[in-house]
């Protein structure tokens, strides 16, 4: 198996060739890709491989998100995984789950992605309790997974920043 390590400041432009080969065109408008725009990067949880696979042939980025409740209690805090991109030659000899798999030993907090639940699954993440969760953008409902139930509320919307939770500032005229 390739060595997996935290990317550096050097891989930028391969982790985004690799992300284009990957997703291609129209990701922009897609809710994850909003929602990474605003949000943090968390280092800590971004990973790449590398080795006799080459330079880079997967990376992962995860991201600082927060679920705000619709009942209007304190904003939770979760992890956003993406994108996961595997070099296209090589999908299928593991380095997605190999990735998949250090993010979730190394993560704190619930994590939540858009993806597909027949490959996801195999890392506990489910549809079952974010169906009452809404994104900005474009996404199929029943991709949006979830792993690690911490008490998270059933009804709310995933933002990037708790600054977008803030009523706008009332403006008196003068």
């Amino acid at each position: 198996m390739p060595l997996i390590r935290h990317p550096n400041p050097n891989d930028r432009p391969a982790i985004d060739g690799l992300i284009a080969r990957s997703f291609g065109s129209g990701r922009e408008r897609r809710a994850a890709s909003i929602l990474r725009r605003d949000a943090v990067r968390l280092p800590e949880l971004c990973f790449v491989t590398s080795g006799e696979c080459g330079p880079l042939c997967a990376s992962v980025e995860c991201w600082r998100v927060w679920l705000a409740p619709a009942d209007g209690s304190a904003p939770k805090p979760l992890v956003l995984l993406g994108p996961l991109a595997v070099e296209p030659s090589l999908r299928g000899q593991g380095f997605g789950i190999a990735l998949v798999e250090a993010v979730c030993a190394a993560a704190d907090e619930p994590i939540v992605l858009i993806g597909d639940e027949a490959y996801y699954g195999r890392f506990g993440f489910s549809a079952a309790q974010t169906g009452g969760w809404a994104l900005p953008g474009e996404y199929e409902p029943e991709r949006l997974l979830a792993r690690g139930d911490a008490g998270l509320p059933r009804a709310g919307r995933v933002v990037a920043a708790i600054a977008a939770l803030a009523p706008p500032a009332l403006v008196t005229p003068a």
